[in-house]
């Protein structure tokens, strides 16, 4: 699409793309635009405007209308599909990045609460075993303390029914 300078020649950066306004055989200050994104930037400043393409500049307003946003979409359409489909790759590459990324975190996290875990159940079986040694030497000792009339005693039959 061409567009015009109104202010006489001049270059422009836009997006990254260098635009140069040279006269063309009618007088004006022209440049080749393609980009719909660069059009939209240059024609959002007053002294630029759209020169129609097969008529003369005389009666353009260089006003953007929705037909001819229409003819610009149909004309880029495969560019903006490749965008769009560039676009929505990068995002699932993304998605899929912070995915493992996640997995990763998590199986660490996994993996120390288990050895965490294990830590404690060797602790527990430990203070289990420390407990039952100890609970042993207890009963032996209160059965060697225990008076040997006592332990060789019979048990009378009415404390038998008692015990049982």
């Amino acid at each position: 699409m061409k567009i015009e300078c109104l202010l006489g020649s001049s270059e422009q950066n836009v997006n990254g793309r260098k635009y140069k306004f040279d006269p063309d055989g009618e007088g004006r200050f022209v440049a080749d635009v393609n980009s719909l994104a660069d059009i939209e930037v240059i024609l959002s400043v007053e002294h630029y405007r759209k020169v129609p393409d097969d008529q003369p500049e005389t009666g353009s307003t260089g006003t953007f209308t929705e037909a001819d946003f229409q003819e610009m979409r149909e004309k880029h359409q495969g560019e903006l599909e490749a965008l769009a489909a560039e676009h929505s790759k990068s995002l699932s590459e993304q998605e899929e990045a912070h995915a493992k990324n996640m997995k990763a975190q998590a199986d660490a996290h996994a993996l120390e609460l288990q050895k965490l875990l294990d830590a404690h159940s060797s602790e527990l079986q430990k203070a289990k075993e420390e407990g039952r040694a100890e609970a042993l030497e207890l009963l032996a000792k209160d059965e060697a303390e225990k008076p040997q009339a006592q332990q060789d005693e019979p048990v009378p039959k009415t404390q038998r029914k008692a015990i049982k």
